[in-house]
């Protein structure tokens, strides 16, 4: 279906690219363009194309051009992608683990959103040897302060509404990534739009690019994209790419 109204909108002249485009999971369907008149072209062609395969939409269930949109467990923002806020409430009210299998649904969940949350793996570190138990097994007693503390360390970071950039293909990116025989992470960043973060980026670039570097002025930069296997350093490598 994605296909045939990007068909019919390449034939009315709309240029489909990264600017513009659709992202359909199962019956949820998401779509995007840069401006407001080229939502509309858009829009009218998926319109055109679902009235003439006799599909129905649900008014109700449709949201047009808001500030924030959830689809498939994340908030699509004009900055970047969120952390679901439908799912605040679910944390805040999370139940006290009483055996294993608590601690791994809760870290399943935590999986899901791992991407926002930096050093992941070392956070949930003192959580992971008790989802790695029998699972009716109780965990009450094994629950000691570091592991409460982890467990309310993860609960803050997805509240605090953690923001990952989109990649911009006219910035230039930096790989920021650490291996060990533990276990490897990356990070992938960009630099931030704000005027504070690009004129701290061009004073250290001005003494060279290796001097940058060396100091990742995590201020300056914004994750766009992060991967992390179970645990790896926090210190990371800088390379431009």
């Amino acid at each position: 279906m994605d296909a045939t109204w990007k068909e019919l909108a390449r034939k009315r002249g709309i240029v489909i690219c990264d600017a513009l485009g659709t992202r359909i999971i199962v019956d949820d369907i998401f779509s995007w363009a840069p401006t407001f008149d080229d939502f509309i072209k858009y829009l009218i062609c998926q319109l055109e194309v679902c009235m003439s395969q006799n599909l129905s939409l649900s008014l109700k269930k449709c949201l047009f051009c808001p500030e924030r949109i959830e689809f498939v467990g994340h908030d699509v923002c004009e900055d970047g992608n969120r952390p679901a806020q439908s799912k605040h409430e679910l944390l805040k009210t999370w139940p006290t683990f009483q055996v294993a299998r608590d601690v791994a649904s809760f870290l399943g969940f935590l999986n899901f959103y791992s991407k926002y949350i930096p050093c992941f793996e070392q956070r949930v570190a003192p959580l992971r040897p008790l989802a790695s138990l029998e699972m009716e097994q109780s965990v009450s007693n094994l629950m000691k302060e570091e592991q409460l503390a982890a467990r309310q360390d993860m609960i803050t970071a997805v509240l605090s509404d953690p923001c990952v950039g989109r990649f911009n293909p006219k910035k230039r990116s930096y790989l920021m990534m650490d291996a060990s025989k533990l276990g490897y992470g990356y990070n992938l960043c960009q630099p931030n739009d704000d005027p504070a973060s690009i004129a701290a980026m061009e004073r250290e670039m001005a003494r060279g690019e290796c001097e940058f570097l060396k100091k990742v002025l995590s201020s300056c930069l914004e994750p766009v994209a992060s991967g992390l296997a179970r645990p790896a350093a926090e210190k990371f490598i800088c390379i431009p790419i």
